[in-house]
């Protein structure tokens, strides 16, 4: 797996948790796979922030995920204003977020 894509799922604060933690899963295993040179498997999540609350429930779930997130947004939006291939409507296009996430793999703690 190389890319997973998500559009328009992180609205309910009480699932984000399950969906940040599913994206790590499948990336870290992808990771595994993967030869060592390979660029790591990402996901692109686009969300619209609706809600502070529900935004600082998304980091707060990713970063409990171990996913390490890079904003894309100003991409989306020039994308967006060029009036490319998809629609996005002109009051929303300031709210809509466009995370690149990938998943380090996990480090083990060894006791001695």
């Amino acid at each position: 797996l190389d890319l997973v894509i998500a559009s328009d799922v992180a609205y309910d604060p009480l699932l984000l948790r399950h969906l940040c933690d599913t994206i790590g899963a499948v990336l870290r295993v992808s990771t595994a796979a993967a030869p060592a040179p390979a660029r790591p498997p990402r996901a692109w999540l686009v969300v619209e922030r609706r809600s502070e609350e529900t935004f600082a429930a998304l980091a707060e779930a990713l970063a409990a995920a171990g996913l390490e997130v890079c904003d894309r947004s100003e991409r989306l939006r020039r994308v967006c204003e060029a009036q490319l291939t998809f629609y996005c409507a002109e009051e929303s296009l300031p709210r809509m977020m466009l995370l690149e996430l990938t998943a380090p793999p996990k480090r083990t703690r060894v006791t001695l």
